[in-house]
């Protein structure tokens, strides 16, 4: 396995993973909906940073925040009074649920036909 600075990547993996799962679980924590860990881990979620530990996880994006449900936690944020976010933290918010709501419309684009036939096939199947 390649050498970085010493390091072996699986070392940056497993240091990614473990940065992803703290942003994650602080995300979902019982505490304050808008408290200050809360609002960043979700807020790191969406950012260029996570996308590179996502990365170097080697993750594919669109498919941890949908798996973890990012985007009911950014909407949630957006729509409470109460969360302090500045400006910059709503945009993050704002285009991360647009970047992952066109993503899914694509991923369900491209499984829609392979439902399609996945279901014919076992409706012959019950016919025979």
């Amino acid at each position: 396995m390649p050498q970085i600075g010493g390091a072996s990547n699986v070392g940056f993996a497993e240091l990614a993973l473990a940065v992803l799962y703290q942003a994650i679980k602080d995300m979902r924590s019982d505490g304050s909906p808008y408290s200050k860990d809360r609002v960043e881990a979700i807020v790191f979620l969406a950012s260029n940073h996570a996308a590179l530990w996502i990365d170097i996880a080697g993750i594919e994006e669109t498919s941890i925040l949908i798996a973890v449900g990012w985007d009911t936690y950014a909407q949630a944020l957006l729509d409470n009074p109460l969360a302090r976010m500045t400006g910059p933290q709503r945009q993050v918010l704002e285009q991360g649920i647009v970047a992952l709501t066109e993503s899914r419309k694509y991923i369900d684009a491209r499984l829609s036909p392979l439902q399609e036939d996945y279901y014919e096939d076992v409706a012959e199947g019950q016919d025979e």
